[in-house]
């Protein structure tokens, strides 16, 4: 796996900063898929525990939330 790094500035929003390490993770994703030796599934899963995360700091909007109603 090619080593990466992503720097956030002090002045980015934790929006922007979530935003672009979504962004990261999914180039990762992407370059890990059919790869021989590659590490899909690992990638994968710390990419779900971020969005949890990140949903739980509400650090980004939820996607398809449905209301108590629902």
């Amino acid at each position: 796996m090619q080593e990466a790094s992503v720097v956030c500035e002090s002045s980015e929003s934790i929006y922007d900063a979530a935003q672009l390490c979504s962004e990261h993770f999914e180039r990762q994703l992407q370059a890990a898929d059919g790869a021989v030796g590659g590490n899909y599934r690992e990638i994968e899963e710390l990419w779900g525990r971020f969005n949890k995360r990140t949903a739980d700091a509400g650090a980004l909007p939820l996607q398809g939330r449905l209301s108590m109603r629902d």
